[in-house]
């Protein structure tokens, strides 16, 4: 039997390149993917970080409803790019926006990519019905394969299942809303969304109905707020 430390030491040694694995910190100092535990299946499981101000608990946004500024931003959970934006930019922007009030930023799940992709959205969605969009968020773009490499087995239900375990998730719940493939309209909707905007690839952006692929950074959108809605204040 292979011994499952010196595979976790040799994950680690690749995903510290990749996905920041250990104690790891943005410029910013907020806390990034950071990977708390590894199960007997190898799926490792993201530390718990403080949830952005005015997130929803059982979504998978945050910021007012009324915010006058809306941010779609469209992943796909087989994306490198996006675990890599994820890492990088998305703490530096919920540092400058969450708090402010004024700033709505959305998750919209696409499965472009594959069979995997799908099963990884619902199961994104079915933890957020249990409160634990968040973590799962951060740990299925922690679990992407280190070489790229699209529907491969990585995100099959066995091994989504083990993710749930790991996060403590009601695993009769979570099963039913798998299983029924609960979620659906809700990716079908992301789908028309991404449509509507044109979206061609993940990770996109789109900010008050407007497309922005280009957009990455808090200070890329600070200059786009700026335009869009100039009479906003944006300091907390």
């Amino acid at each position: 039997m292979p011994n499952r430390s010196l595979a976790k030491v040799a994950a680690c040694a690749v995903m510290l390149a990749l996905l920041g694995c250990g104690a790891q910190a943005n410029p910013q100092g907020t806390a990034t993917l950071v990977v708390a535990n590894t199960s007997a299946s190898g799926m490792m499981v993201a530390e718990p970080a403080p949830l952005p101000p005015n997130a929803e608990l059982n979504g998978r946004a945050w910021g007012l409803a009324d915010a006058p500024i809306r941010v779609l931003k469209f992943i796909d959970y087989q994306c490198p790019t996006c675990a890599q934006y994820t890492r990088d930019e998305d703490p530096g922007i919920v540092e400058a926006f969450a708090a402010t009030g004024q700033v709505r930023f959305e998750y919209r799940i696409l499965t472009f990519i594959g069979r995997e992709s799908y099963d990884a959205g619902m199961a994104s969605l079915c933890a957020a019905d249990q409160g634990a969009f968040w973590t799962m968020h951060r740990s299925l773009f922690l679990n992407q394969p280190f070489d790229g490499r699209e529907n491969t087995g990585k995100f099959t239900r066995e091994h989504l299942r083990d993710l749930a375990v790991q996060l403590g998730l009601d695993l009769q719940a979570f099963d039913r809303c798998m299983d029924a493939d609960q979620h659906k309209a809700t990716l079908d909707q992301d789908a028309a969304e991404a449509r509507q905007y044109d979206v061609g690839r993940t990770p996109e952006l789109v900010i008050n109905g407007q497309a922005y692929p280009s957009a990455r950074s808090a200070d890329d959108l600070r200059k786009i707020f700026a335009e869009i809605a100039p009479g906003v204040a944006l300091d907390h």
